[in-house]
């Protein structure tokens, strides 16, 4: 299990560092939209820390960000979306 611990202010959100992908226009996520298909999501990453990104924008709270099997999927592909591993 990983414990994330900052000084930061409440609020922040952060996602595991391999869920975050950089092409030529900057860093972007893939969220599981309505329907369950796959939508990529450009965001700001402020800052990295003990596995995970910060993200200072481009994400809502609640939203599911996909974090495993990123090499099978495209944005607009209807995918199976399983909860988070807990522990």
């Amino acid at each position: 299990m990983v414990t994330l611990t900052s000084n930061a202010p409440k609020g922040e959100l952060a996602v595991p560092q391999q869920a975050v992908q950089r092409d030529v226009q900057g860093a972007f996520v893939l969220v599981v939209g309505d329907g369950n298909v796959a939508e990529q999501r450009r965001v700001t990453v402020t800052r990295s820390a003990e596995g995970y990104s910060v993200i200072g924008e481009g994400l809502a709270e609640g939203e599911r960000v996909i974090t495993e099997g990123l090499n099978k999927v495209r944005p607009g592909a209807v995918v199976d979306a399983a909860p988070p591993k807990e522990g």
